[in-house]
């Protein structure tokens, strides 16, 4: 199951609301329940229910994991051009996400993105029974013209290196800001 620094959300719902999907979920860490999340997607905020430990605990596995995995503060990118953006990435120089200087509690932040693991470990269960060897996501930080749309796509091979240049290749003629990322194996959802 979908978790990052172990912590995941189980027993998932989702449905269309006022403004994107719902989320209603039990928080899980390191194997043990440990508290709520909701999103009712009516533009408030989200409903975290949580022990002050958990939280710090949470929060400090989170900058770990923006350091790690060098997440983008994608808000500080959006006065640079398409073609800054793309250096920086190159370079990892672009400014990491700051979980003290949000508007919004960087839990919902952190949440998001445990949930959207979730959703593409689902697909990746998905097209494997369809017979693919795993699934590629393209996600765009910046981009020029019409808004790309992020996209999941089946592959049909497992070498690694090939797909994310394959991947890269086929992004860079959208966009020159984007990551790609590879699942091929159910380990790979667990970060």
């Amino acid at each position: 199951m979908a978790s990052i620094k172990g912590i995941k959300l189980t027993c998932i719902q989702s449905h269309p609301g006022m403004e994107g999907y719902t989320l209603f979920a039990k928080v899980n860490m390191d194997g043990k329940a440990v508290g709520f999340v909701r999103d009712d997607a009516c533009g408030g905020p989200w409903d975290i229910e949580l022990s002050k430990e958990v939280r710090e605990e949470i929060l400090r596995r989170y900058r770990e994991y923006i350091v790690e995995h060098r997440i983008v503060d994608e808000c500080r990118t959006m006065d640079m051009t398409e073609e800054e953006v793309a250096a920086g990435l190159a370079a990892g120089t672009l400014p990491l996400l700051d979980t003290d200087d949000r508007y919004v509690d960087p839990l919902e932040l952190f949440f998001s993105e445990v949930a959207q693991l979730a959703d593409y470990e689902k697909t990746y269960k998905k097209q494997t029974k369809n017979g693919y060897a795993g699934i590629g996501v393209v996600e765009y930080i910046r981009h020029r013209g019409p808004v790309p749309v992020n996209g999941i796509y089946g592959l049909k091979s497992r070498h690694r290196l090939l797909i994310g240049q394959q991947m890269d290749d086929a992004a860079s003629k959208k966009s020159k800001a984007f990551r790609v990322r590879v699942f091929l194996d159910p380990e790979d959802f667990n970060i």
